[in-house]
């Protein structure tokens, strides 16, 4: 089974994570392994920096998990699933009603998901005013404003 191995820098959390080194490789399936914690024996490359491996023919990404040497210059690398990644164009397509904000840099106050705090501090003044009112007065009345 041929697999893609490398390097992802990505926050966990990112639907499209970002690669450095995808290499192919050729690999071997543990006996009685499972699709969403498959373990992959593999010949040993010259160097062991990777943490992240995509499956083309399962149309699935991985997170290295461990890595366990073994005899005769292999290794064996047990992954979990990456959700994300692996469905990516799945999750991109769906439409949503957004219902609560990540507190980022995007986080605007006109979308009121009702955690975003707002002070708001009441001022009532009270003015005399100089005439009395007759039956025909005109009373205007403003807010805020100074």
């Amino acid at each position: 089974m041929l697999i893609n191995i490398g390097k992802s820098t990505s926050d966990a959390k990112r639907v499209n994570k970002n690669f450095t080194q995808l290499f192919a490789i050729n690999a071997q399936i543990k006996d009685n392994t499972s699709i969403i914690d498959p373990t992959f024996i593999i010949e040993a490359p010259a160097t062991v920096d990777f943490n992240y491996l995509k499956v083309p023919s399962w149309n699935r990404s991985y997170y290295i998990r461990n890595i366990t040497a073994l005899p005769s210059s292999r290794l064996a690398l047990t992954c979990h699933v990456d959700v994300l990644d692996s469905f990516a164009n799945e999750i991109k397509a769906c439409t949503a009603i957004i219902d609560k904000q990540a507190g980022t840099a995007m986080t605007t106050p006109y979308l009121d998901d009702g955690s975003y705090v707002v002070q708001c501090d009441r001022v009532v003044q009270s003015y005399n005013f100089p005439l009395s009112f007759s039956q025909q007065a005109t009373i205007l009345i403003t807010a805020g404003g100074q």
